[in-house]
């Protein structure tokens, strides 16, 4: 297998996996661009799923319009 071909699978698998969304944003696993969000999912107690794709060139993900998930978690709310 190929270099690029192993680093591709890498790049997947932690795109299928989710990256961090922090701070308003996510970045792309394989090359570290800001991501463009693709799809959002409503809150799910304190966690949310947004679907991303990056468009930076040269990227491999980019190159093969592969989506990219993020989770953002939020503290949970207390009641007084």
């Amino acid at each position: 297998m190929t270099d690029f071909r192993h680093l591709l699978l890498i790049w997947i698998k932690k795109a299928d996996a989710g990256v961090d969304f922090k701070n308003g944003r996510a970045l792309c696993p394989a090359c570290g661009a800001r991501l463009k969000v693709k799809t959002t999912r409503p809150w799910e107690g304190t966690t949310r799923i947004r679907y991303h794709v990056c468009k930076a060139e040269p990227c491999g993900l980019a190159a093969i319009s592969h989506n990219i998930k993020s989770i953002e978690t939020r503290e949970e709310e207390t009641t007084p």
